[in-house]
């Protein structure tokens, strides 16, 4: 910090954001995230930069989702792709909702900077939303007098005195805002190598299971009995040319694992991956990220009365060194006083959830995704009151 410039930083959860002041001038970065959580937290963050910061020069956030959900879990029911796309207009409407309450001068969105190589996810690189289409859907939706500016920068753009430098040699090449079509002539060997068939001894799944089983007592740390007697899940690995499954469940109050040549009648579960992403996952700590939102899995639904619980989160949950954060505190208590007694806001509300859960997270009522993943387009718009598109602006998507 000098005397023209300084940060602060505010937590949500595992995602934080920062406001920049500079000569007069406020930058708002909401990171990727705030537009994935439910209202109720938006609420409070939102109206905290609106008490503090009267006026916000430029607004900085994420368009869409980044994470595994809900592309790579698979139901009977479910078009993976009519979801996702569904699910990217969900995320840009929700941003929407916290434009109109910040009331930024300037908009700067962006989209996740990533490109899948394996083949069978290359199409989740093309469905999100375009970011040309962002002020028509404010201004049909949400304020037709809007005055906000929209920045939409390309790799090698900068901003320098308020001025947009297009100096990135995208926009030359860029199709409706995406690159996707890039993909597969600038990574042509990566692609390659990627999905190059590898076949592993299956004698690695045994060893796969043991390390799983020693991490089990600390990846349940925080998560309810009454959610973990509904684990039984199998694992396939993709490069191991035997069928061969790792079979988690829960037994006489605790969770067991063990190898099957088949998957059990009663699994309601079923994540394929490969044998790295797995050892990578379950032996080092925050390696779950590899499948939250390292794309490293996919799961398949083999009973949809677990979706009610969320037990495709609580399954991955079980595969990752994640810390808990009541260890944390336990271990800290003074640090973790100290924490909380400065962000009183987020203090307020994991006292809330504490007491309103009773150990059990997904009962929160903005916990319930099950819609995502068992519910038809129209039934999801209705649930998540996602705005019926134009008939302009539909054709302007589906371009």
């Amino acid at each position: 910090m000098t005397d023209n410039f300084s940060f602060t930083f505010i937590v949500n959860g595992l995602d934080a954001f920062v406001i920049y002041e500079y000569d007069g001038q406020v930058v708002v970065n909401l990171n990727d995230a705030l537009n994935a959580h439910h209202w109720s937290f938006v609420e409070i963050f939102t109206e905290m930069l609106r008490k503090r910061w009267k006026t916000i020069d430029l607004l900085i956030c994420g368009l869409g989702g980044a994470s595994y959900f809900p592309n790579t879990v698979h139901a009977p029911m479910k078009n993976d792709r009519e979801i996702a796309l569904l699910r990217e207009q969900f995320l840009t409407d929700k941003f929407c909702e916290i434009m109109e309450v910040i009331k930024p001068i300037k908009v700067m969105a962006f989209v996740p900077g990533f490109a899948l190589l394996e083949r069978d996810k290359m199409w989740i690189n093309e469905v999100k939303f375009s970011r040309n289409y962002l002020p028509d859907y404010y201004k049909n939706y949400y304020d037709k007098a809007s005055t906000i500016a929209f920045i939409c920068p390309l790799p090698g753009d900068f901003i320098e005195q308020n001025t947009w430098h297009k100096s990135s040699p995208y926009h030359l090449e860029a199709i409706n805002d995406n690159l996707a079509h890039l993909v597969s002539r600038q990574y042509a060997a990566e692609i390659a190598e990627i999905n190059q068939p590898v076949v592993t001894d299956k004698r690695v799944v045994f060893d796969l299971e043991r390390k799983l089983n020693r991490i089990l007592p600390v990846s349940r740390s925080g998560i309810a009995e009454e959610l973990l007697a509904q684990v039984n899940f199998v694992v396939q690995f993709l490069d191991v040319e035997e069928t061969i499954f790792i079979h988690c469940f829960y037994a006489d109050g605790k969770l067991a694992s063990t190898v099957s040549d088949q998957i059990p009648a009663e699994a309601n579960l079923k994540i394929t991956t490969h044998t790295a992403k797995f050892d990578y996952a379950v032996t080092n700590l925050w390696g779950g990220d590899v499948f939250f939102i390292g794309y490293g899995a996919d799961i398949y639904v083999l009973d949809e009365a677990c979706l009610a619980d969320n037990i495709d989160i609580v399954s991955i949950r079980l595969l990752s060194r994640f810390p808990a954060a009541s260890n944390v505190m336990l271990r800290e208590p003074f640090r973790a006083f100290r924490y909380l007694s400065v962000n009183t806001a987020f203090a307020k509300i994991a006292v809330k959830q504490k007491w309103q859960t009773r150990g059990n997270p997904n009962k929160l009522p903005f916990n319930e995704r099950a819609h995502w993943v068992n519910k038809s387009k129209c039934d999801v718009c209705r649930l998540c009151d996602i705005p019926l598109l134009s008939d302009e602006l539909g054709e302007m998507l589906a371009k």
